[in-house]
């Protein structure tokens, strides 16, 4: 009887925390209080049975997560800030279940809830930033990469147009040698030329000469 009577608190307190977790949409775990009051439990047994609702829930969660993505796991493992946030943020979530209790301890002079819960969250703020940071370098990686490609290409482009220019030119000075060698020889045979007639003029005067001489005398 004892044993069917626990089960009833059990369900009747998991079935309260479910439905106050659906009605913050899934944000926030239900105030302690809240289970108490509506469950009509003490806040020993609330607790128990929050903090085993909330191990199965993020069970839950990590197995829904990793069904329909399979290479999170991979990737998980290889974000080391984003695994460390993430195991953080589960131990501020089940910290917070038995904060108020770890606040009233015989043997401590201070809220050690209090304390724990500001030491976690100062540690997710540093992560946080750690994270913010070096996705700024991850991006400021990437665009380097990426002004590192264009300036490749505009390299290779340039490199395509001055050997273009460089091949152009270099068919223009063959061209202007042969040319300039058509130019010159060209100029060898007028100037062969002139000194043919020169060389004909002179042998043509003495004829004319002893021609009129002949004739006059």
């Amino acid at each position: 009887m004892r044993n069917d009577n626990h089960k009833t608190v059990k369900s009747l307190v998991l079935s309260v925390i479910n439905n106050l977790f659906e009605q913050n949409g899934q944000k926030d775990i239900p105030n302690l209080k809240d289970v108490c009051l509506l469950s009509n439990t003490n806040r020993k047994t609330a607790l128990k049975y929050m903090y085993e609702w909330w191990d199965k829930h993020q069970n839950k969660k990590k197995s829904d997560v990793l069904c329909y993505l399979p290479n999170l796991k991979h990737q998980l493992e290889g974000d080391v800030l984003a695994n460390a946030i993430a195991h953080i943020q589960c131990l501020l979530k089940e910290l917070n279940i038995y904060s108020e209790q770890l606040n009233y301890l015989p043997d401590t002079t201070y809220p050690l809830g209090n304390y724990l819960l500001d030491s976690l969250q100062e540690i997710e703020d540093k992560l946080f930033a750690a994270s913010v940071q070096t996705e700024e370098i991850h991006h400021h990686k990437e665009q380097v990469e990426l002004d590192l490609k264009n300036s490749q290409s505009e390299c290779k482009r340039l490199y395509d147009e001055i050997e273009e220019m460089h091949n152009i030119s270099s068919k223009k000075l063959v061209q202007l040698r042969e040319e300039l060698d058509a130019s010159r020889r060209e100029a060898m045979a007028a100037n062969h030329l002139v000194k043919s007639l020169k060389r004909e003029k002179r042998m043509s005067k003495p004829k004319k000469m002893l021609y009129f001489y002949k004739y006059n005398s």
